[in-house]
C-alpha cells in the first residue's frame, strides 16, 4: 500500500504578541541570550505558537471557524461549532414552574453519566435522548451503540428528582447591548438555527492558507491536515530553524543585535559586543574587571566580587561602598558591549579580531545551514526506524537562516530564565554583585 500524498504543508511560527512580547523584553535586559534557546520556549506551550497550513495545490481552499481547527470541507469546521461559541452570543435564563402530571413509575438513566431523560413515553424523551448522545457520545460511539447505556430505573426518589429536573424551564436569549431587546429560543435547536443563519457566516475564515492556534491541535478533525501539523511541530522541538527565521523580523524590530559566539552558537542582546581597544586607560576597578574576567572567562558576579574584594573584611566600613562602585563599574562595562553577561549569568570578554581569524571553521553560515538542511532530507523519514535524538527532515520549502545562525549544543547554551504563566520572558541582569 503506497503512502498518502501530503496535500498541505504546515510551518510553525511564534505567535505574533509573545514574539513581539519577548523580543521587547530581550531589549530591555542587558543579557544576551541563546536564540535557539529562546525559539524552544515558543514550544514550551501551545498558546505561544501557530501553524501555518498551506494547501499544496494553488486552487484548493481550506476552512477554519475563528481560531479553531482547519479542514479541507467546509460542513468539518462548522460541525460542532455552536457549543464553542454558545457563551458568546447567548445567555440562558431558569425559572422553576410546575412539575410534569401524570402517573409516572420509572425513567430512564444514561448509566455512564447518571444524566436523567424521563420517561420513554414522555415527549421530552427523545429530545433529551438525541441531546444527551450530541453533547456526549456522538465522536466515539454509533447510536445504536449509546442506546445500550440507558437503563429504565424504577426508585421514586429518581422518579421525583427528575420531576424536580423537569420542572425547570430554560429559556435562551442572545446577547445584546442595552437598549435592545434580546430574542428569546425555547430550546437549542431553535438558537442553533438561529446561530447558523445570524453569526456563523462571519466566522468562516477561507484561503489557501490559514494559521492555526497550537492550542487547537488536539482538536483537529481532517487526518490530512493534522499529520503534517504534528510532524511539523515535532521537527520543531528537534530543531526550531522555523522558528528562530521567524523571530528575526521581531528582534530586528526591537533593535536587538544578532552575534555568533565563539563559531558556534548564536545570541541576541540590546548591546553589540566590541572588544575594548588595546592599551586603553582605565581606572582601577574597570581594569580589574576585565582583567579578573579576561583569566577567568564564565565567572559570575559572587564569584567576581570575591576575588577583587579578597582581603577586605566582610565588616569593614569601605567593603559596601567598594561593592557599589565594582557594581557600577560592572554596569557600564556590559551596556557599552565590553563585557557580555549570558542569560546563565556567566561573564565574557568579546573576541578581538585576532581571536576570531585565528578560529577555524571560516565557511559561510548560511552555507553551512544549507548543508545541513540537505544532508537532514536525504535521511530517510521513517519514524519507527530514526533514533529518539535524530534530527528532523527539513523541507526544502522552508526558508534557512540566511545570517550567522548555527544549532548551539545544549550543554553550552544558556538555559531559559523564570518566566510568569502567561508568556516566555527573560529574566533582567541583576544590579548587584551579591
Amino acid at each position: 500500500m503506497q503512502p498518502r500524498q501530503p496535500v498541505v504543508r504546515a510551518q510553525v511560527l511564534p505567535e505574533p504578541a509573545a514574539a513581539a512580547g519577548i523580543a521587547k523584553q530581550m531589549r530591555a535586559s542587558a543579557r544576551a541570550c541563546g536564540v535557539f534557546n529562546v525559539a524552544k520556549m515558543f514550544l514550551e506551550r501551545p498558546e505561544r505558537f501557530v501553524v501555518r497550513v498551506t494547501a499544496l495545490a494553488p486552487d484548493a481552499m481550506l476552512f477554519q471557524v475563528g481560531n479553531g481547527p482547519v479542514a479541507l470541507e467546509r460542513a468539518a469546521v462548522e460541525r460542532g461549532v455552536f457549543q464553542s461559541f454558545f457563551r458568546d452570543y447567548y445567555a440562558t435564563e431558569t425559572t422553576q414552574g410546575e412539575p410534569p402530571k401524570g402517573n409516572y413509575t420509572s425513567v430512564a438513566r444514561d448509566r455512564f453519566s447518571g444524566a436523567l431523560l424521563g420517561p420513554s413515553n414522555h415527549h421530552s424523551y427523545q429530545v433529551s435522548l438525541r441531546k444527551l448522545y450530541d453533547e456526549r457520545y456522538k465522536r466515539r460511539l454509533e447510536y445504536n451503540d449509546f442506546l445500550h447505556n440507558i437503563e429504565m430505573v424504577s426508585d421514586p426518589a429518581v422518579v421525583e428528582q427528575w420531576k424536580v429536573q423537569a420542572s425547570s424551564v430554560t429559556t435562551i436569549k442572545t446577547k445584546v447591548e442595552e437598549g435592545q431587546e434580546p430574542i428569546a429560543f425555547k430550546t437549542e435547536q431553535e438558537a442553533e438555527q438561529h446561530f447558523r443563519v445570524t453569526f456563523l457566516p462571519a466566522l468562516v475564515k477561507s484561503g489557501n492558507s490559514l494559521d492555526v492556534s497550537g492550542a487547537s491541535l488536539g482538536g483537529m478533525i481532517d487526518r490530512d491536515i493534522t499529520f503534517p501539523m504534528r510532524d511539523a511541530v515535532e521537527q520543531e522541538r528537534r530543531v526550531p530553524l522555523g522558528i528562530v527565521n521567524a523571530l528575526r523580523p521581531y528582534f530586528n524590530e526591537a533593535g536587538l543585535h544578532l552575534f555568533k559566539w565563539k563559531k558556534k552558537m548564536l545570541f541576541a542582546s540590546g548591546i553589540r559586543p566590541q572588544r575594548h581597544p588595546a592599551g586603553e586607560t582605565f581606572s582601577d576597578g574597570i581594569s580589574g574587571i576585565l582583567t579578573t574576567v579576561g583569566e577567568q572567562p564564565g565567572i559570575k558576579r559572587p564569584e567576581l566580587a570575591a576575588k577583587l574584594l579578597l582581603g577586605i573584611a566582610a565588616d569593614a566600613p569601605e567593603v559596601t561602598a567598594k561593592k557599589e562602585a565594582l557594581a557600577s563599574d560592572l554596569h557600564y562595562l556590559i551596556h557599552i558591549g565590553y563585557v557580555v553577561e549570558f542569560q546563565n549569568g556567566c561573564l565574557e570578554l568579546p573576541q578581538s579580531k585576532k581571536e576570531i581569524q585565528a578560529e577555524d571553521g571560516k565557511a559561510d553560515v548560511a552555507a553551512e545551514m544549507a548543508a545541513l538542511a540537505q544532508s537532514a532530507a536525504q535521511k530517510p523519514a521513517q519514524k519507527a526506524a530514526a533514533p529518539a535524538k535524530a534530527p528532523a527532515p527539513v523541507p526544502a520549502a522552508e526558508p534557512l537562516v540566511q545570517e550567522a545562525v548555527v544549532q548551539e549544543p545544549a550543554p553550552a547554551a544558556p538555559q531559559p530564565p523564570p518566566e510568569p504563566a502567561a508568556e516566555p520572558s527573560v529574566q533582567e541582569a541583576p544590579e548587584s554583585l551579591a
